[in-house]
């Protein structure tokens, strides 16, 4: 997309004697831009012309018998997607582009033209077209009948195009000598001798930044001894106001000199520009060259448009998946300008077979990345059959519905016995920085192995409590992770450490997950966590700590041991646990140590 140019039609054309000026610019319908070459011969191969965002060579493409190197006062040059006859049946001079446009296409609506090669630049700026006339240069630049490839029709309004160059600038210096002549300071000097300065301005056509880095030569043309100069210097907009304020400088120099300057842009996207300068030397024996400008574009740093559009984007998904594995999305969800924030995710197909995830985007505009867990239900708890399913995620006004395969579902009667009720045991009661040992006993009953997974922790809601050790602890949901395989006819006891770190006093949920051949199964129960004061919950410990064991005593210990308040008969009951007790674990340290 190209930017309109809301400024007034202007030209400025800074070239030295026998260069290529830009003479007619058709913007319109069929572009075509019109050089007039005011040489015998040139060689087009050192020359480019451009726009304000691309710039192109001159080429011969398929014109038969054509050559770079010309005469031709008048010719013009043309995208390949252009077709001459369209343009004119006359017979005159053209060249293309090399590719199907000037530039990036020139802009019904306002563009800069440009043509340059190492050591010249001309240029043309324009804010509207006409596709019955061209911008055409008479003495001034005005809308006129088309004539490609001759001399313009416009009415003669100023002397020919071989002298616009001294019109031009004669024009300005007069311009710019009524308001700055007081302020050029005269330069004395000592030496009798005559000089020619004339300044020029050396700079890209197109800045794609702010940060614009240009030079002012000064030369001296006679070049015979050293003699003094003063200059100024300053920077404009189309509209004559000063953007730049003036800088003097005053130097010395025998033949020339070079000074480099910079200017930082404040304008946002496509900006017009004009860097001017103005010499005196007291010496000087031609002031008609003394003054001299130079127009420059700048892309500058725009603020990119914002997207208003959402979207969510899956950077992998498994397509084809176990009933007994977790689905793992990592998710990529922008939202754009819309009141909705929320986006669910889950897994459908006659009803729903996940969890459903919720994620909330509470920044319009911004981007962020998730990674998203789904479980699927038990199919064999739930009828579920293997086949077609629908991963659904909706929100932010928009519905992904992603087809996904889930099989693996085995729920014939004679493999739900592949082995005996696992026995879990776990503590009832823990102690805060405490770890305890979750065990689970499997006894494979048949004549294939079982590949299981097991894992323990305890939480609350969806937070997790605990932490899990498997080499090292770490506070993760399977932190302590075990791998095992029972071959056939054979029991296996698992040990799982966890621990718990935070003040988090309280009943909760202490899980362990087993995954038995890929199949998902979970027993969950009730665990209290307590502070690390075993004295106060000793009998409730004994009673929970060793529940399979009472379960089979015929003493079975209760936890209101110290419901009665007598003295004595609390000693009584104490020395009776402490050797029941020993007598179990043969525990061979003093009894009241132990409390």
């Amino acid at each position: 997309m190209k930017y309109i140019i809301a400024l007034l039609t202007f030209a400025i054309l800074l070239t030295p004697i026998n260069a290529l000026t830009i003479n007619e610019v058709m913007a319109k319908g069929d572009e075509w831009v019109e050089i007039y070459n005011p040489d015998d011969y040139i060689d087009l191969s050192m020359w480019n012309i451009s726009d304000n965002y691309s710039t192109d060579q001159i080429t011969c493409y398929n014109i038969t018998n054509c050559n770079l190197t010309t005469n031709s006062t008048y010719f013009i040059i043309i995208g390949r997607s252009t077709n001459i006859s369209k343009i004119t049946n006359s017979s005159i001079t053209y060249f293309y582009v090399d590719d199907s446009t000037i530039g990036n296409g020139l802009n019904d609506n306002g563009d800069v033209v440009f043509i340059s090669n190492s050591s010249s630049s001309n240029s043309f700026l324009y804010n509207s077209s006409s596709s019955n006339e061209s911008w055409s240069w008479n003495g001034s630049w005005s809308l006129c009948q088309k004539s490609p490839g001759l001399k313009n029709l416009c009415p003669i309004n100023a002397i020919e195009n071989t002298t616009k160059n001294t019109n031009n600038n004669t024009t300005a210096n007069n311009t710019i000598n009524s308001t700055i002549n007081s302020t050029i300071p005269i330069v004395n000097y000592t030496n009798n001798t005559i000089c020619d300065f004339y300044p020029e301005i050396i700079s890209k056509n197109i800045y794609n930044t702010d940060q614009v880095e240009y030079e002012i030569y000064v030369k001296n043309a006679i070049c015979n001894t050293e003699n003094n100069f003063s200059f100024l210097y300053w920077i404009e907009d189309t509209n004559g106001k000063v953007v730049k304020d003036t800088i003097n400088t005053s130097s010395s120099t025998v033949c020339s000199k070079t000074f480099s300057r910079s200017w930082t842009s404040n304008g946002k996207g496509l900006e017009v520009y004009i860097i001017k300068t103005n010499l005196s030397a007291q010496c000087d024996t031609n002031i008609s060259n003394n003054y001299a400008e130079k127009m420059i574009a700048i892309k500058g740093l725009k603020e990119p448009d914002k997207e208003t559009r959402s979207y969510i984007n899956i950077e992998y998904l498994e397509r084809n998946i176990s009933w007994y594995s977790e689905v793992t999305l990592p998710i990529n969800i922008y939202r754009g300008d819309t009141s909705k924030y929320a986006v669910h995710l889950y897994i459908t197909g006659k009803e729903k077979v996940s969890n459903i995830v919720s994620i909330n985007i509470n920044t319009k505009f911004s981007n962020n990345t998730f990674k998203v867990s789904l479980n699927l239900k038990d199919p064999c708890k739930n009828n579920l059959q293997d086949g077609k399913y629908t991963l659904v995620i909706e929100g932010l006004d928009k519905t992904l519905e992603i087809p996904i395969l889930i099989n693996g579902a085995d729920c014939e009667e004679d493999s739900k016995d592949l082995h005996d009720d696992p026995i879990f045991n776990f503590p009832k009661i823990v102690y805060i920085g405490d770890s305890f040992n979750t065990t689970l006993t499997v006894n494979n009953t048949e004549n294939k192995s079982l590949n299981i997974t097991v894992y323990s922790y305890v939480y609350y809601g969806n937070k997790l409590l605990s932490k899990g050790f498997n080499g090292k602890w770490l506070k993760s949901w399977d932190a302590n992770k075990k791998t095992i395989k029972i071959i056939p006819n054979s029991t296996e006891t698992i040990y799982l450490e966890n621990k718990i770190d935070d003040d988090v006093q309280g009943t909760y949920k202490i899980k362990l997950r087993m995954l038995i051949n890929e199949r998902k199964e979970d027993i969950i129960s009730d665990i209290k966590i307590v502070i690390n004061n075993k004295t106060q919950v000793i009998g409730e410990e004994i009673n929970s700590s060793f529940d399979n064991i009472s379960k089979s005593s015929t003493n079975k210990i209760t936890g209101n041991i110290f419901e009665n308040k007598s003295k004595t008969n609390e000693k009584s009951v104490l020395d009776s646990i402490k050797d029941w007790i020993s007598s179990i674990f043969m525990v061979k340290k003093d009894a009241d140590n132990w409390i």
